[in-house]
C-alpha cells in the first residue's frame, strides 16, 4: 500500500473514531433547573407555582439515566449567581446542555421534550432556544460557502486530468460517468467523514468557542494569503500538495472503480491547501451556534453543493472537445477565481468573527 494511501485510510478511520468516541457522550444530557424554593415564601401562591417543578419531575421520569438534572436554588448565593451569568430576570428557568436558555413562559414539557430529543440526536424540532437570532442566515451561508469552496481550481483540474486520462485509454462514455461518480462519491464522502469527525469532537471536548476563534482565524488568514498569490504569484503559494501527486497519478493510471473512490478520497484530503479555510471556517460556524443533529444535517447539505460543480462537469464532459474547452476554460480563469475565493473567506471570515466571538 503506499503511503498517501495510508494517510487516507488512517485519517478516515479517525474521523470515524472521533465521531463514535462523541456520540457515545451524547447520551446524557444536562438540565439545569433554577427554581424558587417554597419555603421562603411560606403560602403565597403567587411567589410559587408548583406546576413548573412537576414539569421537570416528569422529564426526570421520562429521561431517567439520559438526563441529568441540577435544582439550584436561585436564592443561594451559587445559584443566584449562575443564574444571573445566564441572564435571567426571572425564575423559574432552564438550561439545557449549557446552550439552550428557557425562560419561565416557556417552560412546558413539550418544549423541554423537544430540545432535549434534539440534543440526544433525536428528530430536528423547532424549540424556544436563544439561538435563533443567526439562523436565518445559516441556509444561505452554508449554500454560498459550499459553491464557492466547490469552483476551486483544485478540484476542477483533478477531475478534468481523470477524465481526460480515461478518454486517453479510450473507455467508452458510459464508463466515465459510473469512474467519474464513484470519484465524486469518494470525494464527497471524505469531506462528510472530516467534518463529521470535527463537529463532534468539538461537540465532545465543549471547545466550541474556541474552535469557532481558530476556524474565523484560519479563513481570514488563509483568504490573505489566497489574495497574495494572486497579486504576487509563486511567493504565497496555496495549492495541491506536491509530493500527493505520483500517489495520485498512479491511483489514476489503475482506472477501476475502487481506485476511483480511492481517489476521490485522496483528493478530499489533500484539497485541504486549497479549500479547507472555507469548510473549517463554516464547521467553526456550525459548532458555535447549531446543535450536533442540525449541524450533520446542514454539513450533508454543505458537501451536497461542494460536490455539485464537479458533477455538473462531469455531465458536460461527454466527449474530448467538450472536456478540453472546460478545461481551456478554468486556466483561464483561475486566477480570477483564485481572487474571489480569497475575497470571500475575508469577508465570511470577519462575519463569523462577529456572529461567533463578539
Amino acid at each position: 500500500m503506499k503511503s498517501g494511501q495510508i494517510i487516507f485510510v488512517i485519517m478516515l478511520v479517525s474521523a470515524l473514531f472521533l465521531g463514535v468516541l462523541a456520540t457515545a457522550s451524547a447520551s446524557e444530557v444536562t438540565l439545569e433547573y433554577f427554581y424558587i424554593n417554597p419555603s421562603r415564601f411560606g403560602d403565597c401562591p403567587t411567589c410559587y407555582d408548583p406546576k413548573f417543578d412537576q414539569i421537570i419531575r416528569d422529564i426526570e421520569a421520562t429521561y431517567s439515566d439520559q438526563v441529568f438534572v441540577e435544582w439550584i436554588d436561585v436564592f443561594t448565593t451559587s445559584g443566584g449567581e449562575r443564574f444571573s451569568n445566564y441572564g435571567f430576570t426571572g425564575a423559574p428557568a432552564v438550561v439545557i446542555n449549557h446552550e439552550y436558555k428557557v425562560s419561565k413562559g416557556n417552560i412546558t414539557f413539550e418544549n423541554l421534550d423537544s430540545i432535549i430529543r434534539q440534543c440526544l440526536g433525536g428528530s430536528t424540532i423547532n424549540s424556544p432556544s436563544n439561538n435563533e437570532g443567526s439562523m436565518g442566515i445559516t441556509l444561505p451561508l452554508i449554500i454560498i460557502s459550499a459553491f464557492v469552496d466547490g469552483i476551486n481550481p483544485c478540484a476542477f483540474a483533478l477531475l478534468v486530468f481523470f477524465l481526460s486520462y480515461l478518454y486517453s485509454i479510450q473507455r467508452s462514455r458510459g464508463s466515465i460517468l459510473v469512474m467519474g461518480a464513484v470519484y465524486v462519491l469518494g470525494l464527497f464522502i471524505t469531506y462528510f467523514l472530516i467534518g463529521f469527525g470535527l463537529l463532534r469532537s468539538v461537540s465532545f471536548f465543549g471547545i466550541e468557542h474556541f474552535f469557532g476563534l481558530i476556524g474565523v482565524v484560519l479563513m481570514i488568514s488563509i483568504g490573505l494569503a489566497t489574495i497574495a498569490d494572486y497579486i504576487a504569484p509563486g511567493r504565497i503559494s496555496i495549492k495541491f500538495p506536491s509530493k500527493a501527486v505520483p500517489t495520485f497519478k498512479s491511483t489514476v493510471r489503475k482506472a477501476t472503480v475502487p481506485a476511483a473512490l480511492l481517489l476521490g478520497g485522496l483528493v478530499g484530503l489533500c484539497e485541504f491547501p486549497c479549500t479547507g479555510a472555507i469548510y473549517s471556517g463554516v464547521l467553526a460556524y456550525l459548532a458555535s451556534d447549531t446543535t450536533f443533529s442540525s449541524g450533520v444535517a446542514y454539513l450533508v447539505l454543505y458537501n451536497f453543493v461542494f460536490v455539485l460543480p464537479l458533477i455538473v462537469v462531469l455531465l458536460l464532459a461527454s466527449n474530448v472537445k467538450r472536456l478540453t474547452k472546460i478545461d481551456a476554460w478554468r486556466i483561464e480563469r483561475r486566477r480570477k477565481l483564485k481572487l474571489g475565493s480569497g475575497i470571500f473567506m475575508i469577508a465570511i471570515g470577519f462575519l463569523m468573527l462577529y456572529w461567533i466571538v463578539l
